[in-house]
């Protein structure tokens, strides 16, 4: 495991030592992560950005439901051969602000914001791509709030082996496109939930997962999502001045304050 978390720099030099001997190696990039093979085995892992949060997991529990996922995923592609074909097309805005009318409330006056809860999860139940029973097991449970989303983010990850021996150097992509457009399909589709009742409300803002409006269309919009037998959560907002309103028991900004003072 030791060798399975190294810093860039570490992992840089653990290959330098392989092409000072001229030894033959190679490099999987997958995602942001990549791994150094000697002789088919990993001396080194490092990952090229930022550290995931897991929240309440750990790391064994992380990888595990990625997993699961990926065989339930599996799984439903074998059953269902045709969702190798599904195309879910989107034309639209993903998130948009209503400056206008936020402009037009005064401070105090009270808005909701309508948020799916694990929106990408939801998205790949309704389009068949995890099982009932797969869903029903962990959408409510917290734990696992990051890495519903993550599971199927990382389905548009690139993966390559890049292979350096003596004769020279060679790379293998592995054609992910299946896996690319299943990514593409969950986000269209949930870009096609919120953008349709964004076209039957006077909204505030909306964007990836939720969408913000006044108190006249809350019910328009839960309606709506019950409709589709979505979950969500609202949560009451309030305007603080023309760029601050909270969120709850937190602050978030409408916009952004411009300042005009010559330098």
């Amino acid at each position: 495991m030791k060798s399975y978390n190294l810093t860039l720099e570490d992992y840089e030099l653990r290959k330098e030592v392989q092409v000072s001997n001229k030894t033959d190696y190679k490099e999987h990039f997958h995602g942001a992560r990549k791994k150094l093979y000697v002789y088919n085995k990993m001396i080194g892992s490092t990952v090229l950005s930022a550290s995931l949060d897991l929240g309440e997991l750990n790391k064994q529990q992380f990888a595990a439901f990625i997993g699961l996922f990926n065989r339930n995923l599996y799984r439903t592609f074998v059953k269902n051969p045709d969702l190798h074909y599904l195309d879910v097309g989107f034309r639209g805005l993903s998130r948009n602000k209503n400056f206008d009318l936020y402009n037009d409330l005064n401070p105090g006056q009270i808005f909701w914001n309508i948020d799916l809860s694990s929106a990408y999860f939801q998205m790949a139940l309704r389009l068949g791509y995890i099982s009932q029973n797969f869903y029903n097991k962990y959408i409510l449970d917290d734990r696992y709030k990051a890495v519903k989303r993550l599971c199927i983010s990382f389905l548009g990850r690139r993966n390559k082996m890049i292979y350096n021996t003596s004769n020279g150097k060679q790379v293998i992509e592995c054609d992910m496109s299946s896996l690319a457009q299943v990514y593409k399909n969950i986000r269209n589709e949930l870009y096609n939930v919120i953008n349709n009742i964004s076209q039957h409300t006077e909204y505030l803002e909306f964007n990836i997962d939720g969408i913000s409006v006044l108190p006249a269309e809350l019910k328009l919009v839960k309606d709506y999502f019950d409709s589709l037998g979505l979950i969500y959560k609202s949560t009451r907002c309030k305007k603080i001045d023309s760029y601050v309103y909270s969120y709850g028991s937190t602050q978030k900004r409408f916009k952004r304050v411009i300042n005009n003072k010559n330098k």
